[in-house]
């Protein structure tokens, strides 16, 4: 079921922010957690615009109980939602429960949404997937969450913060 999207277009100047390496988009500072901003090129040889933070960046790469966050922006005119959705959920390690649902409201409009529950070596983990066409920036974005507890009551709600709070640079 989808719910109206909060107001973000006044971002709060006073919060620190992170932008990518490429300059395409920022997202509220993390405090003390480990990010990186490093673009990386796909196998099309686009270059994808690029921000993770987790509690270990390393954990998050390698296991599904890491918690962290992805989030991915490319031109619209080499990815579509649906596309950006299907190289995310081909990435997904975790296919034990998975919930493909409509969409929910975003800043830029209904975004897609994927889940998947009962991840991981002991079963307790999730990921959610999010993915949105910009029409005005031109820009797809995609918003990987995955972390210990469940896809619907922990992660999607940080993966709707997370969209809603990107700006675009």
């Amino acid at each position: 079921e989808s719910t109206d999207a909060p107001d973000t277009t006044a971002a709060d100047e006073a919060v620190d922010r992170i932008t990518d390496d490429t300059g395409t988009f920022s997202i509220p500072g993390v405090g003390d957690l480990p990010y990186t901003t490093q673009s990386f090129e796909d196998e099309k040889g686009l270059t994808v615009a690029s921000i993770i933070v987790a509690e270990d960046l390393e954990a998050y790469g390698t296991t599904l109980e890491g918690n962290g966050i992805t989030i991915l922006a490319v031109p619209a005119s080499s990815y579509t939602a649906n596309e950006m959705m299907n190289e995310l959920v081909n990435g997904a390690s975790c296919m034990a429960s998975a919930y493909y649902e409509s969409q929910v409201a975003t800043q830029f409009g209904s975004a897609f949404v994927s889940r998947f529950d009962d991840c991981g070596d002991t079963g307790t983990a999730a990921q959610v997937v999010l993915t949105i066409e910009d029409p005005a920036s031109g820009l797809v974005f995609g918003v990987y969450v995955q972390g210990v507890g469940s896809s619907q009551d922990d992660l999607l709600p940080v993966a709707e913060n997370v969209i809603n709070s990107i700006v675009l640079v």
